[in-house]
């Protein structure tokens, strides 16, 4: 890695990755914001010394208009092909990965900074345009049972008010679980410790063994009531 000026680097001549106006204005107002490039790019030497661009060309023509005197690069010491900077740079552009749509929006959503959110380079129009994921029908004849918790407030005419807004619905045809919303941090809590515990990934799983530990407490108790009785 080495520091050098943007205005020094060979950018590509013929590049598959293009980027609209806007984007790439951007980009620009981002490297400007940071004082310099979070994502470095890649870079060779020629037989005649010079450096040329594998990947970043964009990002080394913006933070030449964002004004940068040097900025980080990765340089390849080793001499390579023309075939080998073509595979580089397809390779570089190809293998970027794909992002998960569901979470991509939950993270935007979490951001409360409107710049920031402007900084991500997503808009609310294109979070909100993704689809939730689509969960295939429970029919491949399994015997299951659906249970929703509810977790609200203390009054009891909420909890009330609530539960029957949820049976109107249809939301949950057989039983509506209501409790407090006191309730929720210790259940969560409970169920992660289960989970550390006995090694296991799956909530469901750790509510079961929550019921076989309440199940066994209950046992422990039986005789004692009956003592007293």
């Amino acid at each position: 890695m080495i520091q050098v000026d943007p205005r020094t680097i060979q950018l590509l001549e013929v590049n598959a990755r293009y980027m609209d106006p806007q984007t790439y204005q951007r980009l620009v107002e981002n490297v400007r914001h940071d004082g310099c490039l979070t994502s470095v790019p890649l870079c060779y030497r020629t037989e005649g010394g010079e450096l040329r661009c594998i990947s970043g060309n964009h990002r080394t023509k913006a933070a030449m208009d964002a004004g940068l005197e040097q900025i980080a690069v990765m340089v390849i010491k080793t001499p390579i092909s023309n075939d080998e900077f073509i595979a580089k740079q397809l390779s570089h552009n190809a293998l970027a990965g794909k992002d998960n749509e569901e979470i991509l929006a939950l993270l935007w959503r979490e951001m409360e900074d409107p710049e920031m959110k402007l900084y991500s380079g997503l808009d609310k129009a294109a979070v909100e345009g993704f689809e939730p994921p689509k969960v295939p029908p429970l029919d491949a004849g399994l015997d299951f049972e659906q249970v929703t918790l509810f977790f609200v407030g203390q009054e009891k005419e909420y909890v009330q008010k609530v539960a029957q807004e949820v049976l109107r619905r249809g939301i949950l045809a057989k039983e509506v679980w209501v409790e407090s919303i006191g309730a929720y941090d210790n259940v969560v809590e409970t169920m992660k410790a289960i989970c550390d515990q006995e090694g296991i990934h799956n909530f469901a799983t750790a509510i079961g063994l929550m019921a076989q530990c309440a199940e066994k407490y209950m046992a422990s108790l039986e005789p004692v009531e009956a003592a007293e009785e």
